[in-house]
């Protein structure tokens, strides 16, 4: 059971985010359901309820001697590589965006090309670190929706807790509009892992291949124009309806969307590219 001590009180606790877990007498605090926010192990180790490190006001680790070295690894593009806490990202297909030679040694992303560290040294330089002490990031807006946002290519857009990833200078690589992801730090649009647009960039909506996004009500009257831009009745009420992730999937009279096919969004089968 989770007992209170004096020796487990924490004064100002916080997660890698920055987000107090302890109460103004030190202990941790817990979640809706009575979950403490902090863990104790066996033999010391002291951890939020995810598994991630817990830092004092000053940025130091409790429960350890020495900060542990995180991998920290981007492609070409300044995407990372692994999340905040070192473990690497996979694509919307699943596949792990690193590889590594037989030593450990992160030699080339997904797509065979040069990795950096984050101080922008390639992986074929000698002087190459992958792994380098954790940054503790600012405090963020966690998206409240339950899906993954990734870029057109397929790559990941949050860290673990459902934050903006960042690149090696910190940055995040999502930019919010209205409180909402909007696109990447290119303008870019947003997808979620079945290629459905979560943003609307330039009033048109695009699959990630860049062509339109098409789709039809169950009765294959479409929904939006051949360049992807919403249509209207004549009303001006928008046929299209948003779910709370932002992504069209709903018709104005709340039926899901469909492709050429017939299929409705959120079936496997469900693909864009077939539309004309």
């Amino acid at each position: 059971s989770f007992g209170y001590t004096r020796r487990r009180n924490l004064h100002h606790a916080y997660n890698e985010k920055g987000f107090l877990l302890t109460d103004k007498h030190g202990k941790p605090l817990t979640t809706a359901a009575g979950q403490p926010l902090i863990e104790f192990g066996s033999n010391g180790e002291v951890t939020d309820m995810f598994g991630g490190p817990v830092y004092d006001e000053n940025g130091k680790l409790y429960g350890s001697k020495a900060r542990v070295p995180y991998l920290r690894v981007y492609d070409c593009d300044r995407h990372p590589l692994a999340n905040s806490r070192g473990e690497v990202l996979h694509d919307a297909g699943g596949r792990p965006l690193l590889i590594f030679d037989p030593s450990g040694k992160p030699i080339s992303d997904s797509e065979n090309r040069v990795v950096y560290d984050s101080n922008e040294v390639p992986c074929n330089d000698p002087y190459f670190q992958p792994y380098s002490e954790k940054v503790v990031k600012p405090r963020k807006a966690v998206f409240d929706f339950e899906i993954k946002i990734f870029n057109s290519r397929g790559r990941p857009m949050l860290d673990f807790d459902g934050s903006s990833l960042c690149s090696a200078d910190g940055s995040p690589i999502i930019v919010m509009r209205s409180g909402k992801p909007f696109s990447d730090v290119e303008g870019n649009p947003l997808f979620d892992e079945m290629g459905i647009p979560i943003s609307q960039v330039n009033n048109t909506w695009t699959c990630p291949q860049g062509e339109p996004y098409r789709v039809f009500d169950c009765q294959g009257r479409p929904l939006t124009d051949k360049r992807g831009k919403d249509l209207y009745t004549i009303n001006d009420q928008c046929l299209l309806k948003l779910d709370k992730a932002g992504r069209p999937v709903f018709t104005y009279m709340k039926g899901h969307v469909c492709d050429s096919n017939g299929v409705p969004v959120f079936d496997p089968l469900f693909d864009t590219s077939l539309t004309p």
